[in-house]
């Protein structure tokens, strides 16, 4: 830092150090060390001798020129966000972010040979542009990679690169805008254009006349240049002569060419190197200032020369700066700058530059008057300059470092290089550093050297300038060590008092006598603010000095509490901590590190503050530690009286501070927190404060659950509720016998088992008394239940069945009798009772056998009765099947014990006894069983699960009756009465479990509920027996029918003895042995059989032998037949045998080959029929042999026969053999077997057979039709009529004695016509021999088919006449019956009906019943099938047909019937007047006259029928109109008759 002062003006700047960097090392070994007197240092004053001796025998070895500087430069962006240093051949850029301290960026890919010269940014695209001494432009990206080069060859010039310059031209593209310009020595004048979307550099062209107009200012070359981007100026300086100059100013176009502006005349300067000159020169450089008016321009030998530019027209004239040939130091009283030996200059600002000179001072000169500045002027080594382009009063210098030069002033050394700023140096060589000088104001000075920490600088230009000097001191202060002495000299010279105190209260030294000096400052400084009765100043100040004094005490306080908590040990962090954090937590992290002492230290000193969060504080220590160590902190019920610790009451510890702050405190944002304050003022602001008695003992007990749960040291608990009981907490006694009891446990019962028990004081006492009980008991064996029951179980229960004991009385219980409480049962009994239940006998053994020892004080039980019902219970309750011995040894002391209570031996001991046990009766029975209803479960036995219990009679009684013998040894008998029963169910459960059938003990209580599981079971007992390998011998089965009747007798006694015997006749027979079983179904000593039930368990056990076999040939089979043969005489027992002959004699003679099983799992006896008639091909053949395997089946009915016959016809149809199904059907129909009719109907309308003719079809079918389902009446009806129809045919056929077409026949011509159109049809043809068979012959003309069909069709049917046209496709596709008859038969039949000469003797045996009554000649006959057919088809037949039908109907012969019925033919013409005609004919050709009267009637009625019918009335309306009309008719001529 430094600054400048004149009489009229001075220029403050700071130094700012930016990045630097050490390359390459410099080898001084050689070099001996000299004194040099300081005052002829002249170029690097800092540098060892060793560095310019170096030096100048290089500048003299080389003989060349030396321009100073060279290669080093620094490249800004247009808008100062890079920053490029160029050094030799490597390059770092550095950015405005973090202010050029670190690099971002390095490029030194160069060779050693190469020097980097000038440099250029392009902002727009990022690209660094740079050029070195072989005249190679470098165009550099921010990725560190190159785009590319190019070099002299490309730039056509023979001449050295002077400029590079960024021109935008804003005319052009983006992508072409930015070009860069570079000027030659050799006046060239180039452009290249960046495209950096495409990653090319393009040259463009030199223009000759750019290069001419260049020469023609500068015919001797240019020397250096500059660049005015926002005037677009370009200023050229070249020789003239030697020792003379020019400039010429050029403005640039938009087409990219120059223009010349002015040119100067020549001035003196030198810009071609002297020949005879050898050594330093100055880099030629000209400058133009931001305004655009001032030129600088520095020559070889370091000369500077000003200029302006201006006028109109524009031109460049010299300035005349005073005292130009005047030295610094030949002018006494003037701060006047020489400029010559220059090697570096910069625009500060306008009007004013910066200078460096080759000592290395840099001033700030005056235009025009060059004046310097600065009042200290900052030397460096070799500096460069350049401008900041976006600030002015700023710039960068920078200069050469070495390390191993030592410094002289500390404030200007170049040898002190900070490690954090070097970037990638090396410590040994030599490097650069990069500096910025930047223009400040007064204050802006002021705070640089606060900031510099230069205090005493500081003071003394805050004297020089009127500054505050608190700024100086406080920064002085901030940055001291705040010791003693910092206190003394710094902090008492403030003024700003409010201030001092403040820091007073905030700041922490590093030592103890520091802290207390601070404190001590403090509580000096508001000594004056005492109360007062007058008070002048302001009560907010009043209020915050006195609040702040507090403060300070409390800090105070909080310094000794902090230094006796770490035995003297000071920490400024860890108090800095302690101070600020509130009390009870500072306590809190005490006690959970288990730091007892100074938690009791910090108790004693703050009692006010930490009291009430006590309890939370003695919650945070850890659980592990023994009660003991904190037992003085443990509280008692009632607050101590006690007073603040310490120091005495300060003064403004006071009621009247208290009052103070409440009145007057008004910064409510910083409102004081009194539990941080002083524990003199937490006294008068609150007192002690203690916690109430309920919540101590409520966390007495939950920091002991808490201690054994976390910890599980159950002795810190015990310890824990010890002192809290000693210190008058009463309420944790229960507590307390919980904790022992629990401890007692785990201690003695854990030793016992070798083992641990995890369980919590928590879940202790959560646990009900028996769950406790049941602990005490858990893991005991049989050697050791007796004793853990004697030591701690039943001094428990004594406890809490007595009275309640104290702490010491527990081991005063042992051995004690119980006391008789209200309640139905002891834990003890309880406990034995699901001992029980879960098998486990052998404890309740040992523990019964310990109650049943010779005693006179039973000490696990009340008395003998209660032990017996336990006894029972768990005997029952067992579900063990292999403890039988143990539970007939618990029955034998049980019964032991209530013999010796019954037949008492004598003498005073066992009256006392029996005494007691009545006493014991009675207790029992008032307590225990008065609350059976509630109970029952646990209080009454399961022996009287099923029975009433003898003791309920008892107690219905009066007192009295228990002092009563009698009474008690009926209760005696009863109870003797009870075990026994139990041991004749543990006699049968042990013959249970040796026959394999295991039961358990509770099974026979409830054995009556279910007799069949009883059953069963034996059921199961024979059958294993039976079964058993080796076979059993008759004396063992002898054996097993006693047990069955000692089952019976002590267990069930519910079953009959004859089902017994039944049953064990039964296993007899299936186990085989016959001829045991024989003599006991004959009956025993005891009881027999019935007949009935003995074949019942023959046939059975039959059946199950049978059954079982496996093969044909099983030994089973034979077995069963065996079985069977015990009762040779019995029907039944025939069918059984029949059936298994069928089955393995029959069955196999029909080729059928079926296990017994298999045939029973087919239970319907026709479906195990049809399974043989299916099983083999032709085996319905054998009917005889199927009916008699039905026979033995049991199918003996005629209907069974029937059905069986049925089967045999429906297999023999289904296989082809339609004789035999026809022959079997028919004889089913005359059997009126109804299921058969489907398969009637099926024949019927089936093939042609040699004996099925027409009738039998009719007889088929006719019984079909009276035995089928709705469904097919309609289908079987029409098959009927067709049939029917036919044999019509075939007997008018039969009737001439001519053969016709047969049904087959006709069936075959049906077959022949196609689906869809006629053009297959055969040709029917008339026979040669003019016979009536009419034949289908292949290979004729369909259209005789057609001409048959037409000439025929419309003489019998209207539908068909000839003016009618038809589609006949559609009446062969949908009526082919019809085609057939009209085709094969009705040609025939219409001959016939024409016929006239009629032979009586054809009419014999016609066999046609339909016609005998209304046909007289076989013609009328044929017209009667034609009219038949119509009819059957809904046909009309035509009038003509009609006419010939009623003729023949009224003629042969003449009668009123005869007559009426061809009336009655004559009203379906549909030309009535045709009916007209015939009965006129018959009136004129009749001579008999009731001849004629009938058929006067006839025409009568015919006249009046067709009057009355209208064309809507149903065919049903007009039969019945007629009716009506012949009866009218026939009443009228009957009364004629009777007239006469």
């Amino acid at each position: 830092m430094a600054s400048s002062k004149k009489s009229h003006s001075r220029t403050l700047f700071a130094t700012q150090y930016h990045a630097q960097k050490y390359s390459g090392l410099v080898d001084v070994s050689c070099i001996k060390d000299e004194e040099i007197n300081p005052k002829h240092r002249s170029i690097f004053p800092w540098f060892p001798i060793r560095g310019l001796r170096l030096f100048s025998i290089g500048w003299l070895a080389s003989k060349e020129h030396f321009i100073e500087n060279r290669g080093r430069s620094i490249v800004f962006s247009a808008s100062a966000e890079y920053l490029s240093v160029l050094v030799k051949n490597e390059i770092t850029v550095l950015r405005k972010d973090d202010n050029f301290t670190k690099a971002f960026q390095t490029f030194s890919g160069l060779p050693e040979s190469k020097v980097l010269l000038h440099g250029v940014w392009v902002d727009h695209w990022n690209i660094l542009v740079v050029s070195d001494n072989s005249n190679i432009i470098y165009f550099l990206k921010s990725n560190e990679e190159e785009l590319r080069e190019i070099s002299k060859c490309h730039l056509q010039t023979a001449g050295t690169i002077v400029g590079l310059f960024v021109w935008e031209d804003s005319s052009a593209k983006i992508s072409d805008r930015y070009r860069i310009m570079v000027i030659t020595s050799d006046c060239i004048f180039q452009l290249i254009v960046i495209d950096e979307e495409n990653s090319a550099v393009n040259l463009l062209n030199n223009k000759p006349t750019q290069q001419l107009k260049l020469r023609r200012q500068h015919p001797l070359g240019i020397s250096c240049c500059c660049f005015h981007k926002e005037l677009s100026i370009l200023v050229l300086a070249g020789p003239t002569n030697e020792g003379l100059y020019s400039l010429s100013v050029w403005h640039l176009t938009n087409t990219s060419d120059i223009e010349l502006v002015c040119s100067s005349s020549e001035f003196k300067g030198v810009l071609t190197f002297p020949g005879r000159h050898s050594g330093l020169f100055s880099a030629a450089k000209v400058v133009i200032s931001s305004c655009g008016r001032h030129l600088g321009m520095l020559d070889f030998t370091g000369s500077l020369h000003m200029l302006t530019l201006g006028g109109i027209p524009l031109s460049v004239c010299e300035i005349s700066l005073s005292d130009d040939n005047c030295t610094e130091s030949s002018v006494e009283g003037r701060n006047t700058v020489s400029l010559d030996g220059i090697i570096d200059f910069a625009w500060w600002s306008t009007g004013k530059l910066m200078v460096a000179k080759r000592n290395g001072i840099v001033n700030l000169i005056e235009i025009p008057s060059a004046n310097n500045l600065l009042e200290d002027s900052p030397r460096f080594s070799s500096p460069v300059l350049a401008r900041n382009p976006s600030s002015q009063g700023h710039v960068f210098v920078l200069e050469n470092i070495f390390p191993y030069c030592q410094s002289e002033e500390s404030s200007g050394s170049l040898c002190q290089v900070s490690s954090k700023n070097v970037q990638d140096g090396d410590n040994r060589g030599s490097g650069w550093k990069l500096l910025s000088l930047l223009e400040q104001s007064v204050p802006d000075m002021y705070r640089f050297l606060i900031d510099s920490q230069k205090y005493e600088a500081a003071l003394h230009f805050a004297m020089e300038y009127g500054l505050d000097k608190d700024e100086v001191l406080k920064s002085q202060w901030l940055h001291s060590d705040y010791g003693r002495e910092a206190v003394k000299n710094v902090l008492s010279s403030i003024d700003d008092r409010t201030w001092v105190l403040s820091e007073c209260v905030d700041k922490i030294g590093s030592t103890v006598d520091s802290v207390r000096a601070i404190l001590s400052y403090g509580l000096s400084e508001t000594e004056d603010y005492r109360f007062q009765e007058t008070q002048i100043v302001d009560n907010n100040i009043l209020c915050q000095f006195r609040v702040r004094r507090l403060r300070l005490l409390q800090y105070n306080d909080r310094l000794e509490t902090f230094l006796g908590v770490n035995m003297g040990r000071f920490s400024s962090q860890e108090y800095a901590v302690f101070r600020r954090c509130p009390l009870d937590e500072i306590a809190i992290n005490l006690a959970g590190s288990g730091k007892i002492g100074p938690l009791n230290l910090l108790f004693k000193r703050h009692t006010f503050s930490l009291a009430p969060s006590i309890l939370r504080i003695l919650d945070a220590v850890p659980e592990t530690i023994p009660v003991y160590n904190y037992s003085q902190l443990l509280p008692v019920l009632s607050p101590p009286k006690i007073a603040p610790a310490g120091r005495e009451e300060d003064w403004v510890e006071s009621k009247e501070m208290m009052a103070f702050i409440e009145s007057h405190w008004q910064d409510r944002s910083e409102e004081i927190d009194f539990g941080m304050c002083t524990e003199h003022m937490v006294k008068l602001h609150r007192g002690l404060l203690w916690p109430p008695a309920m919540e101590i003992i409520q966390w007495y007990k939950e920091r002991a659950r808490t201690i054994d749960k976390l910890s599980g040291q159950l002795e810190n608990c015990l310890s824990l509720l010890d002192i809290g009981y000693r210190k008058g907490i009463l309420e944790l006694r229960a507590l307390f016998e919980d904790a022992s009891d629990l401890c007692h446990l785990i201690f003695f019962g854990g030793h016992m088992e070798d083992r641990e028990l995890d369980l919590s004081l928590s879940a202790w006492e959560h646990l009900c008394d028996y769950e406790k009980f049941k602990l005490m008991l858990n893991g005991v064996t049989e050697a050791t239940v007796v004793e853990r029951l004697r030591e701690l179980a039943v001094p428990f229960m004594h406890r809490k069945y007595g009275t309640k004991c104290t702490l010491g009385e527990v081991d005063s219980l042992r051995n004690q009798p119980i006391k008789a409480v209200d309640c139905s049962e002891t834990f003890l009994v309880k406990c034995l009772k699901e001992k029980g239940e879960d098998n486990h006998l052998e404890l309740c053994s040992v523990i019964l056998e310990e109650g049943c020892n010779n005693s006179e004080v039973n000490w696990l039980f009340k008395d003998e009765i209660e032990m017996i019902e336990v006894g029972l219970y768990c005997i029952y309750a067992c579900k063990l099947t292999d403890r039988w011995a143990l539970m007939a040894s618990i029955l034998s002391k049980l019964r032991w014990k209530t013999s010796r209570s019954r037949h008492p031996i004598g003498g005073h001991e066992d009256l006392i006894h029996r005494k007691s046990l009545g006493r014991g009766l009675e207790r029992v029975l008032r307590n225990s069983y008065g609350s059976i209803s509630s109970n029952a479960k646990l209080t009454k036995s399961p022996v009287f699960l099923n029975e009433e219990d003898p003791r309920q009679s008892s107690v219905s009684g009066s007192d009295d009756v228990f002092d009563s013998q009698e009474k008690e040894d009926s209760f005696l008998e009863n109870l003797e009465k009870r075990l026994r029963l139990a041991e004749g169910h543990v006699e049968v459960g042990r013959l249970l479990t040796y026959y394999q059938v295991p039961k358990p003990t509770v099974f026979f209580l409830k054995a009556h509920e279910d007799q069949k599981e009883v059953k069963q079971l034996l059921h199961l007992v024979l059958s294993k027996f039976g079964r058993c390998q080796p076979e059993k011998s008759d004396n063992e089965w002898a054996t097993l029918w006693h047990d069955m009747q000692c089952f019976r007798e002590k267990a069930f006694p519910f079953l009959d003895l004859e089902y017994m015997l039944s049953e064990f006749c039964r296993g007899l027979l299936n186990a085989g042995k016959f001829s045991l079983a024989w003599n006991y179904l004959k009956g025993t000593a005891s009881m027999g059989l019935a007949p009935e039930k003995a074949e019942i368990l023959v046939i059975e056990a039959a059946h199950e032998y049978f059954y079982s076999a496996s093969s044909l040939d099983s030994s089973e089979i034979w077995k069963a037949k065996e079985c069977l043969a015990l009762f040779p005489s019995s029907k039944q027992v025939k069918a059984e045998a029949d059936v298994i002959d069928a089955i393995t004699i029959k069955l196999p003679r029909l080729g059928v080959n079926l296990l017994p099983m298999q045939f029973r799992q087919i239970q319907n006896p026709m479906e195990r029929l049809k399974m043989v008639i299916a099983s083999k091909p032709g085996g319905y053949l054998k009917a005889g042999e199927l009916i008699e395997f039905a026979r033995l089946l049991g199918l003996n009915s005629p209907d069974d026969i029937a059905t069986v016959e049925e089967a045999i016809a429906r297999e023999a149809g289904s296989t082809g053999d339609l004789q035999l199904s026809v022959d079997l059907c028919l004889r089913l129909v005359r059997k009126d077997h109804g299921p058969i009719w489907d398969l009637c109907a099926a024949l019927g309308r089936g093939p042609d057979l040699d004996k099925l003719d027409l009738q039998s079809r009719k007889e088929l079918l006719g019984f079909a039709i009276s035995h089928c389902d709705l469904e097919s009446v309609s289908e079987l009806l029409h098959a009927w009529k067709e049939i029917d129809l036919a044999r019509q045919c075939e007997n008018l056929q039969n009737a001439l004695g001519k053969k016709a077409p047969t049904l087959s026949d006709q069936k075959a011509f049906i077959a022949s016509f196609p689906i869809k159109s006629r053009e297959e049809i055969m040709v029917i043809t008339e026979s040669s021999g003019g016979s009536h068979s009419d034949t289908l012959q292949e290979g004729q003309d369909e259209k005789a088919i057609f001409k048959i069909l037409r000439d025929t069709l419309p003489i019998v049917t209207k539908k068909f006449s000839q003016d009618k046209e038809f589609d006949w496709d559609v009446l062969l596709k949908e009526s082919k019956r019809f085609m057939s008859f009209a085709t094969l038969q009705l040609p025939w039949l219409l001959k016939l009906s024409r016929k006239t000469s009629v032979d009586p003797s054809s009419l014999q045996d016609i066999g046609l019943p339909l016609f005998t009554k209304d046909c007289s000649s076989i013609h009328a006959c044929a017209a009667a099938v034609i009219l038949y057919w119509l009819a059957s088809n809904n046909t009309v037949p035509n009038d003509s047909l009609i006419l010939n039908f009623a003729k023949t109907a009224m003629e042969n012969p003449i009668s009123q019937e005869n007559d009426f019925l061809g009336c009655s033919y004559l009203l379906n013409l549909s030309d009535p007047h045709l009916g007209v005609e015939v009965i006129d004919d018959a009136v004129k050709t009749r001579a008999e006259y009731q001849e004629v009267q009938s058929a006067i009637n006839i025409g009568l009625i015919y006249s009046s029928l067709q009057a009355c019918i209208s064309e809507h009335l149903t065919p049903k309306q007009r039969r019945k109109l007629l009716l009506n009309k012949f009866w009218e008719s026939r009443a009228a001529v009957q009364f004629q008759m009777m007239m006469k």
